[in-house]
C-alpha cells in the first residue's frame, strides 16, 4: 500500500488512522465500516503489451442510442457473447447464454420477477384475454374434432430429448414427445380449417383467415437468431415463409412453447380416438359472453383501478387443490354463476371471483426449473423489436399451463390435463392459430411490412401515433405517421427484462404530414421514436418541456446555448393502460386487484432527435468537447429550470456530429430528473441513525424491546424499502396535498455517486452527486474506449448486485493508487494525457478531498450515536457542531465551478 501522509494539507484525525490502516478506533469499535485509504497520486499507466486485466468475454457495446437502460449486446462476430446472469439488477442485465438449470439463471429471473408472478389464472379468460378468442368462435361441422388414438398412444409412450442429444436404444427418433405433439396440433388446426370451409361455405376462401400466417411448429431444425442469447424454444408459432429458410428472429416468434415429457402412466387403458365436444367450453363461459363483449368493457377499467385502489384486496395466499381427473371440472362453472361480476367492481368489492381458483400472486417469485425455461423464451421475445406483450405454454408430460409477460409482470394460467380435458387443448391451438399480430404482442402502432426472405422487411412499414402533442404544448388530433428507418447503423434497440419500462428505440424518418406539423425535413436518419411504459410518478416529456422553455427564456446567453446539449424532443404521446387502443391484455384481466396498486404504468412515447453514443466519438478532444457540453448543460438546467438529472450514465451523454466535422454533447434521458421542490431538503446529518444506535444499545447489552423504545425518540428513522432505481419500485403515499414520497437511490450502479451507494439510509439527491457521476463516467470512458472497434470495454468490478459492494469498489479506486493503476493499465493510447489531466485533476482536487469530508462526518456522526446513548449531553452538542460544520465544507467541496476549474475551464 502506498504512504498515506496525504491529508490535503490539514491536520490529521483519528479517523484518517482508522480508514488508513483498514481497522477501526476502539471509541468507534465496529460501527463505522471502513475502507484503506491512499494518496490521489496518478502513476503513469502500464504499456498495453502489459497481462490484460479484462477478459474476452467482458468485451462488449452499451449501443442504446437515446435511453438510460442499461442495455448492454454482444456484436455479432466479435467473440463469445456475455454471460449474462451474473449481475442480477432488472435495470443493468445482460443477456444470457447458459442452461435454464443454472442457478444464476434461476436466481436472475427469480429476483427480477419478485412480486411480479400471477398464478392460477382461468383458462378460457386467459385465452380471450390475451389471445382476443372466444370458445363460440370455435368452428362447427360435422367433420368435428378428434385425437387419434395413434398419436395419443405414441405421444404416451415417447422419450423428450433434444435434436442435438442421441435418442434412447430402441426408440426411434419418431418418437420424440415433440415431433408427436406438434402432430396433435397439426391435427387439430386441420381440423379447425376443414370444419371453418364447412362453416362458411365451399365458396370461402379456401383457408380460414389465420392473419398472422403463422404455424406451430417444432424448432428441432430452425435456428433462433437474436441480440443475446443462444438458445431456442422447443416450439414457436413461426411465419410459413420463414420455414423454408430455417432462421428466424425472436421478433419473429408469435408464441413460445416448452415441453417437458418424464413419464408413461397417463392414457392407460385408451381404446379408441380421443373425440373432443367443444361444447364443454361453454360451462365454463365467464362474465363475458363474447370477445367483442370483453373488448367494449375496457372502458370501465379505469373505474375498476379506482375501486381497486380503493379496497386494496390482496388475494389470499392459498394453493388450489388439483384434481387429477379434471382441473377445471364444475368448480368454475358453479363458481362463475354465483360471482358474475368482476373483482373490484360494486357488486363484488373484494371477495376473490373463484373460490379456491383464483389468482394468487407470488410473493417470492419463485419459479420452478421447468417455469424458469419458458420465462426466460418469454423474456427473449420481449427484449426484441416492438413487443407489447409475449405468450406461450409449457407441457409438463399431459399437463398445460399458460403464459404471458408484459412490462408488470407475468401471469401463468391454471393447468389443464390436456388428455382428460382436449377441448381445453382445441381452445389453445385455435385461439394461436387465428391470432391476429396485435393479439401476439406485436405493437398496434406498427403497420407491418411483408417478411420477405426471412427478414423483416421495413420498407413500407411506419411507426403511427394517432395523436401527439408537440414540444410547445400544442395538441396534434390528426394522425402522424414516421417510416421505419431501420438500417445495418440503425437497428432497433429494446431493453433487456421483463418487468420495467421496456424501452425500445425505433429509427423513423421524417414524413410529409409531420413536416406539415411543424417537423423539418432535414435528412432521413434524424429522428428516433423511444417507447416506454413508464412509472406514473415519472413525467419525461413534461420535464424536457420544461426545461428548455426555461433555458430558451434564461436571461443567461450561456444558459440559452445550452438549448443545443438537451435532447431535443418534437412530440410526445402518451396513453394509460386500460386505452382500448394499446389492446393490452393486462386491462382486461380481472381478479387481479393488487396489481393496479403496485405497478400502475403508461405507454409512453417520444419523438426525439437522432444522436450517436459516446462508442463513436473518435478522439479524445472530440470527448472532451462533449464532456464539456454535457457538464454545463446540466448545471444551467439545475440554475434555470430547477430540474436535477439523477442519471448521468454512458448511455445518457451522447452527441451530435455537425455538417463541418466538429461534435456538440447532448444530456439525453430525463427519465429519473426531480425538480427542486419535489427532491427536497437533505437530511439533518445531526441526527444519528437508529441502526448505530441499535448497534451501540446492543453493545451494552440492553434488551431488545429497551433499544427499540430508545430509538424511536432518539434516532432518525429508516426507510421501510430502499430501490436502486424509483422506475422499478417507486410508490407514493396516501397523505395529503403535498404527498410524501418514498426515497429511492437512483441512477445507473457503475456512475452513481459513492455517497448514494453506501449510506446506511438513502440519502437526499445532491447536484453534487451528479457531478460525480460525471467524474466516473469521464473514469469508464479513458479506461475502456476503443475508437476503432468503437467499443466501451466495462470495469467488471464496478459490475455488482448490490449497492454497497460496488461503492466499496468505487471508494477504492478513488483511495489507492494500485486501483487506479490497474483500471486504467489497459486503456487506449489515445486517452493517456486524458488520464493524466483530467482524471488526475479531479481525482486530487474534488473526488478525493469531499469522499475524506465523507468519512469524517460518518466516523463523528457514529460518535454522536455513541454519546447519545451514553447520555453525554456535553459531547453531543461538541460532535453537532462539528458535523455542521463538516456538512457545509462538503458541499463547498464539490461546485460547479470547482469541478469546471479542475478541467482547467
Amino acid at each position: 500500500m502506498a504512504s498515506s501522509n496525504h491529508t490535503g494539507g490539514r491536520k490529521r484525525s483519528r479517523a484518517d488512522s482508522v480508514f488508513e490502516h483498514g481497522h477501526v478506533d476502539h471509541e468507534v469499535g465496529d460501527i463505522v465500516s471502513s475502507l484503506p485509504l491512499s494518496p490521489p497520486v496518478m502513476k503513469r499507466p502500464r504499456r498495453l503489451s502489459n497481462p490484460r486485466i479484462f477478459s474476452e468475454t467482458d468485451v462488449f457495446c452499451a449501443r442504446d442510442p437515446v435511453t438510460s437502460q442499461r442495455l448492454v449486446q454482444s456484436h455479432p462476430g466479435r467473440g463469445p457473447k456475455p454471460n449474462p446472469i451474473k449481475h442480477i439488477s432488472q435495470s443493468q442485465m445482460v443477456p444470457s447464454t447458459i442452461a435454464y438449470a443454472n442457478k444464476q439463471v434461476k436466481s436472475y429471473f427469480q429476483q427480477g420477477l419478485k412480486d411480479h408472478v400471477f398464478r392460477d389464472y382461468p383458462v378460457i379468460d386467459f385465452v380471450r384475454q390475451v389471445w382476443g378468442f372466444d370458445p363460440s368462435m370455435i368452428p362447427q361441422g360435422t367433420t368435428g374434432y378428434h385425437i387419434t388414438k395413434k398419436l395419443l398412444l405414441a405421444y404416451r409412450d415417447s422419450t423428450y430429448y433434444k435434436v442435438n442429444d442421441q435418442p434412447p436404444e430402441n426408440i426411434p427418433g419418431e418418437l420424440n414427445s415433440c415431433i408427436i405433439f406438434e402432430k396433435i396440433c397439426q391435427q387439430l388446426i386441420e381440423l379447425l380449417e376443414e370444419n371453418w370451409r364447412e362453416q362458411h361455405g365451399r365458396d370461402a376462401a379456401s383457408n380460414p383467415p389465420a392473419q398472422y400466417d403463422g404455424v406451430l411448429r417444432f424448432l428441432r431444425d430452425t435456428a433462433v437468431s437474436g441480440d443475446y442469447t443462444e438458445f431456442k424454444p422447443d416450439f414457436g408459432f413461426v411465419l410459413k415463409a420463414l420455414l423454408e429458410r430455417r432462421m428466424v428472429d425472436w421478433s419473429q416468434l408469435g408464441i413460445c412453447g416448452e415441453l417437458k415429457k418424464t413419464r408413461n402412466d397417463f392414457l392407460q387403458g385408451l381404446s379408441k380416438d380421443l373425440d373432443i365436444d367443444p361444447n364443454l367450453l361453454n360451462k365454463h363461459m365467464s362474465a363475458y359472453s363474447s370477445v367483442d363483449t370483453c373488448r367494449d368493457s375496457l372502458a370501465s377499467c379505469a373505474s375498476q383501478a379506482e375501486n381497486t385502489l380503493t379496497h386494496d384486496a390482496e388475494p389470499v395466499n392459498k394453493k388450489r387443490k388439483i384434481d387429477h381427473k379434471s382441473v377445471r371440472g364444475d368448480n368454475e362453472e358453479d363458481v362463475n354463476q354465483q360471482q358474475p361480476a368482476p373483482a373490484g367492481t360494486a357488486a363484488n368489492p373484494s371477495t376473490p371471483p373463484l373460490g379456491d381458483s383464483y389468482v394468487r400472486r407470488e410473493q417470492s417469485g419463485n419459479l420452478t426449473e421447468y417455469e424458469v425455461q419458458i420465462v426466460k423464451y418469454l423474456n427473449e421475445v420481449l427484449s426484441h423489436r416492438f413487443r407489447h406483450h409475449s405468450s406461450g405454454f409449457l407441457v409438463d408430460n399431459e399437463w398445460i399451463s399458460l403464459w404471458y409477460a408484459d412490462r408488470y409482470g407475468v401471469v401463468k394460467s391454471l393447468s389443464f390435463d390436456w388428455t382428460m380435458e382436449p377441448h381445453h387443448l382445441l381452445l389453445v391451438i385455435a385461439a394461436i392459430h387465428f391470432a391476429t399480430p396485435v393479439m401476439l404482442g406485436f405493437s398496434p402502432f406498427i403497420t407491418q411490412a411483408p417478411y420477405v426472405g426471412g427478414f423483416f422487411s421495413t420498407a413500407d412499414a411506419t411507426f403511427v401515433l394517432p395523436r401527439a402533442t408537440s414540444l410547445e404544448g400544442a395538441e396534434i388530433t390528426t394522425p402522424l405517421s414516421f417510416p421505419l428507418d431501420i438500417t445495418l447503423s440503425r437497428r432497433i434497440l429494446t431493453a433487456y427484462g421483463i418487468v420495467g419500462r421496456g424501452t425500445t428505440v425505433i429509427p423513423i424518418k421524417v414524413a410529409g404530414n409531420t413536416v406539415a406539423a411543424g417537423v423539418p425535413q432535414r435528412s432521413p436518419d434524424d429522428l428516433v421514436a423511444k417507447v416506454s411504459w413508464q412509472h406514473l410518478s415519472r413525467k419525461e416529456a413534461t420535464h424536457i418541456r420544461n426545461i428548455r422553455a426555461a433555458l430558451k427564456q434564461s436571461q443567461y446567453a450561456e444558459a440559452r446555448s445550452c438549448l443545443d446539449h438537451v435532447v431535443d424532443m418534437k412530440y410526445s404521446f402518451a396513453l394509460p393502460m386500460e386505452d382500448p387502443q394499446l389492446a393490452l391484455p393486462r386491462a382486461l384481466m380481472r381478479y387481479m386487484p393488487s396489481l393496479l396498486v403496485q405497478d400502475t404504468r403508461y405507454f409512453n412515447v417520444l419523438i426525439l432527435e437522432a444522436y450517436e453514443p459516446l462508442e463513436h466519438i473518435a478522439t479524445a478532444e472530440e470527448f472532451k468537447k462533449v464532456f464539456r457540453d454535457t457538464v454545463r448543460a446540466h448545471h444551467w438546467v439545475w440554475k434555470e429550470a430547477g430540474v436535477l438529472h439523477r442519471d448521468i450514465s454512458i448511455n445518457n451523454i451522447m452527441f451530435r456530429r455537425t455538417s463541418d466535422g466538429s461534435v456538440s454533447g447532448v444530456l439525453c434521458d430525463w427519465n429519473l430528473s426531480d425538480t427542486k421542490d419535489s427532491i427536497g431538503n437533505p437530511e439533518d446529518l445531526t441526527v444519528p441513525h437508529n441502526a448505530t444506535i441499535r448497534a451501540w444499545m446492543e453493545r451494552k447489552g440492553r434488551s431488545k424491546s429497551s433499544t427499540q423504545g430508545t430509538m424511536s425518540t432518539l434516532g432518525a428513522p429508516l426507510p421501510k424499502s430502499e430501490a436502486v432505481d424509483a422506475d422499478e419500485n417507486e410508490q407514493e403515499g396516501d397523505g395529503p396535498e403535498a404527498r410524501q414520497r418514498a426515497r429511492y437511490r437512483t441512477g445507473t450502479g457503475p456512475f452513481m455517486a459513492v455517497e448514494l451507494m453506501v449510506s446506511d439510509t438513502t440519502p437526499v439527491h445532491r447536484y453534487r452527486f451528479d457531478l460525480q457521476s460525471f467524474y466516473f463516467l469521464l473514469c469508464w470512458f479513458a479506461a475502456g474506449h476503443n475508437p476503432e472497434k468503437r467499443e466501451i470495454r466495462r470495469i467488471t468490478s464496478w459490475l455488482h448486485k448490490d449497492l454497497k459492494t460496488v461503492g466499496a469498489q468505487k471508494m477504492m479506486f478513488i483511495q489507492q493508487e494500485e486501483v487506479r493503476v490497474k483500471i486504467f493499465e489497459n486503456a487506449h493510447q489515445n486517452y493517456y494525457d486524458l488520464i493524466y489531466s483530467w482524471v488526475e485533476s479531479l481525482t486530487t482536487n474534488i473526488i478525493y478531498p469531499s469522499i475524506t469530508i465523507w468519512n469524517d462526518i460518518r466516523t463523528q456522526r457514529a460518535r454522536l450515536a455513541k454519546a447519545v446513548v451514553d447520555g453525554n449531553t456535553e459531547m453531543q452538542g461538541r460532535i453537532k457542531k462539528e458535523i455542521s460544520r463538516k456538512t457545509v465544507e462538503l458541499e463547498e467541496s464539490v461546485t460547479f465551478e470547482k469541478f469546471m476549474d479542475a478541467l482547467d475551464e
